[in-house]
């Protein structure tokens, strides 16, 4: 059997061929943050991975109860995003204080920030509005020394952690995961108030996942388009007709 295929299908399939390679990230970022303390137990910084991350992920460091500064992300690049934080004060736990210790988090999970009174209140700026975030946050001290706890707000969601002395990640024990969309603004807000029926809150670290939703063509997106334009450029010149036999 004989047909034709005309060139305004053929273009309509190269169309489709062309959205097919299309990807859906333009850019993702990672930013680590651990809050260290000089006093009573050792001052530690911290590199590597948490609940997620990889080994040798660089960790933005502060060693004071309040502050205000720009982050580097997971590979040390410096970039546009800040955070400014405020809390009561600041600990680091004696060596075998916590759970963690004499493992590969000991020195993320030592110290923290902490409150007994007022919230502890986090503001982070210069993200990219519209951007996919997952924000992880780090909770835990000894145990033994009070009943500890949080009630932590970011946008319009709201969790509960209530502390254990672990020696492994657990959610809503000693983390908390908040997912959403950054708003028009490029702020995100993060506030942790003392769970009811404990007496005080902290904050060992988090992370904070940014990805871009928006789609963007692949390198062999744009080549299948640029055959497009050459047919359609000998389409304007004169009509294509292409025989085939079946």
């Amino acid at each position: 059997m004989n047909g034709w295929i005309n060139a305004p299908a053929t273009l309509r399939a190269l169309g489709l061929a062309a959205g097919v390679f299309c990807t859906g990230a333009v850019h993702a970022d990672l930013l680590n943050v651990k809050f260290s303390a000089d006093a009573p137990g050792p001052y530690a910084g911290y590199s590597g991975a948490a609940v997620i991350g990889s080994a040798g992920d660089y960790w933005n460091v502060w060693d004071a109860p309040s502050g205000s500064f720009q982050l580097s992300n997971s590979a040390g690049t410096a970039g546009l995003q800040s955070l400014s934080f405020s809390a009561q004060g600041t600990w680091s736990l004696s060596p075998g204080g916590s759970g963690f210790w004499n493992t590969a988090y000991q020195d993320l999970m030592n110290s923290f920030i902490y409150t007994q009174s007022n919230p502890i209140t986090l503001l982070f700026g210069g993200l990219n509005a519209g951007d996919r975030y997952s924000l992880y946050l780090y909770q835990q001290s000894d145990f033994n020394s009070g009943s500890y706890g949080s009630s932590t707000t970011v946008g319009n969601q709201n969790k509960t952690a209530i502390y254990s002395n672990l020696d492994s990640f657990l959610e809503n024990v000693n983390y908390q995961e908040f997912t959403g969309i950054v708003d028009s603004s490029g702020h995100l807000a993060v506030t942790l108030n003392i769970a009811a029926g404990q007496s005080q809150a902290m904050l060992n670290g988090l992370q904070l996942k940014t990805e871009s939703t928006q789609a963007v063509p692949e390198p062999n997106t744009l080549a299948v388009l640029g055959m497009g334009l050459l047919i359609l450029g000998g389409v304007r010149r004169r009509p294509i007709a292409i025989f085939r036999t079946i």
